[in-house]
């Protein structure tokens, strides 16, 4: 088949063989054009299904987003009911984004990328960014001198056999995390510390 000169002395001496081996090689050219079409329809499926499992997995984020959000929303109206919309709710946006420019060192492609990979969107992450950011701005809302005085608060001595006030524990503890906060040495820390103080405040009666 690959000697032409052969094949033309077959086709002389024996034309039913030549026939034969024209017949063998239809059916050979006939095999490979299925073949390719059915690797054809293969990819093509294969890039379907590609397809429809990327638009289900991001079905599958946006719902776990909004849910997060809603979460977050609920949280934020019932722990920072000033900053839960409107104008509070903008300057709380955008205090976060200089927070986690400048106080966390992020750059804006890191915040993108921690946003769209769900660290910085989920519920848990947005309530700690939000505290932290609405403990932030309520020192930037009281003078130095109010604010020292408050860290310079000390609870009482205990005294044996003479209850304390209600709430002085609570208060205590208040004290004694603003003075953490103030010595937080990583952003980590801080935003653990600003939970427990919101915590504290709320058993204190000042939330």
């Amino acid at each position: 088949m690959r000697d032409n000169d052969a094949f033309d002395q077959m086709v002389r001496s024996n034309p039913e063989r030549a026939q034969q081996f024209m017949n063998a090689r239809q059916q050979r050219d006939a095999a490979e054009l299925r073949f390719r079409e059915l690797q054809q329809v293969r990819a093509a499926g294969e890039m379907q299904i590609a397809a429809r499992a990327a638009l289900s997995a991001q079905q599958q984020v946006s719902t776990w987003a909004k849910q997060q959000d809603d979460i977050f929303q609920r949280e934020l109206a019932s722990r920072h009911p000033n900053y839960s919309k409107g104008p509070g709710l903008t300057k709380l946006q955008t205090a976060a984004k200089e927070y986690m420019l400048n106080d966390m060192g992020l750059s804006q492609a890191e915040i993108d990328r921690q946003w769209k990979g769900g660290a910085l969107r989920s519920a848990a992450a947005q309530i700690a960014l939000a505290d932290a950011v609405a403990w932030k701005l309520a020192r930037e809302g009281v003078s130095p001198r109010v604010l020292a005085s408050h860290r310079a608060a000390v609870p009482p001595v205990q005294v044996p056999g003479v209850s304390r006030p209600r709430g002085a524990d609570a208060e205590a503890d208040v004290a004694a995390l603003q003075r953490e906060l103030d010595n937080a040495p990583t952003q980590r820390q801080q935003l653990a510390i600003a939970r427990k103080l919101t915590q504290a405040k709320r058993a204190a009666g000042q939330l």
